[in-house]
């Protein structure tokens, strides 16, 4: 068995589920050791919030986020294990940041869309609305620590808790 005698690498610097690392300096020491959701992970959230949605609704997906929020999820990220945390405690994010995540960040971007809608009879809204989800979505793939805009802008992470 050959040893090495490099030694181990600081905490909080491992790799990330993309191939990046994490720098110290990101995030604090308590959360360093989670595993980050996959881009797999939240895009199958993304779609299965959407069909729950749709299958009861709207009504039954929105109580049964109001009742879980608080625990940092969605129903999709619970049915999937994943859960928002709070990027500056490490903790689940309290419930108004999960509806500030989850509901009023989309809520905001998709009002924002409709205003455009009228003004140009529902082309640049549209597209703008596309546009800005899509770069999102991307935007985790080339963040080093697999991130997107919102996740950015609301201060949270996504982890895997299966």
């Amino acid at each position: 068995m050959i040893m090495s005698t490099l030694p181990p690498p600081p905490p909080g610097s491992g790799p990330t589920p993309m191939g990046g690392t994490f720098s110290n300096t990101a995030r604090p020491t308590n959360v360093s050791n989670l595993l980050l959701a996959t881009g797999r992970h939240r895009v199958a959230a993304l779609f299965l919030d959407f069909g729950l949605s749709i299958v009861t609704l709207g009504i039954g997906w929105f109580i049964w986020s109001l009742v879980i929020w608080g625990q940092g999820q969605s129903p999709a990220k619970q049915i999937l294990k994943i859960k928002v945390i709070n990027q500056q405690t490490g903790r689940p994010a309290s419930w108004g940041h999960t509806a500030l995540y989850e509901f009023l960040f989309g809520f905001s971007i998709a009002l924002a869309a409709s205003a455009l809608n009228l003004v140009t009879f529902g082309v640049i809204g549209t597209l703008g609305y596309f546009a800005f989800w899509i770069t999102d979505f991307f935007w985790f793939y080339k963040d080093r620590e697999c991130r997107t805009l919102r996740d950015r802008a609301c201060k949270t992470l996504i982890i895997n808790i299966a």
